[in-house]
């Protein structure tokens, strides 16, 4: 059983927004019988995006795999992603506009026509190289951008 409570979130300091929205969606106390890689997938893809690597820091929610994910065209605008594995991930066509995906594995993820516009890359795992970023040891580095 996943029991998260208002009360925790606060001790824990989230942020006002999310302890907001927590308040509104789901009162003072969420239960969940059994927390599954799909409730996850449903967290992605909601407003929630924005606070899961937060929770999976501070143990709020525990962190499923994403590998093989099939998140194709999926809204992930500003989703705090930090240290996800997205092995083999589709993410063809998906918006990570501002998304935090330091430190997260992109190894073999399906980056084709994703938005990547102010995304946060610093330390992902790549096999693939990503403009505006410099493949370095296997981890992606904002690239150096010459003045003059």
């Amino acid at each position: 059983m996943l029991t998260i409570t208002i009360d925790q979130l606060i001790s824990l300091k989230a942020c006002e927004s999310a302890t907001d929205l927590f308040l509104a969606e789901f009162g003072r106390r969420l239960e969940i019988p059994d927390y599954t890689p799909q409730h996850q997938e449903y967290l992605i893809r909601s407003e929630w995006r924005k606070y899961l690597g937060w929770a999976w820091q501070q143990n709020v929610l525990p962190q499923w795999s994403l590998s093989e994910a099939n998140l194709r065209g999926a809204d992930l605008r500003g989703a705090d992603l930090r240290g996800a594995d997205l092995r083999w991930a589709n993410l063809r066509e998906a918006n990570l506009r501002g998304a935090d995906l330091s430190e997260a594995d992109l190894r073999w993820a399906n980056l084709s026509w994703a938005n990547l516009r102010e995304a946060n890359l610093r330390g992902a795992y790549t096999t693939t190289a990503v403009p505006g970023w410099d493949l370095v040891d296997g981890r992606l580095q904002c690239a150096e951008v010459p003045r003059g």
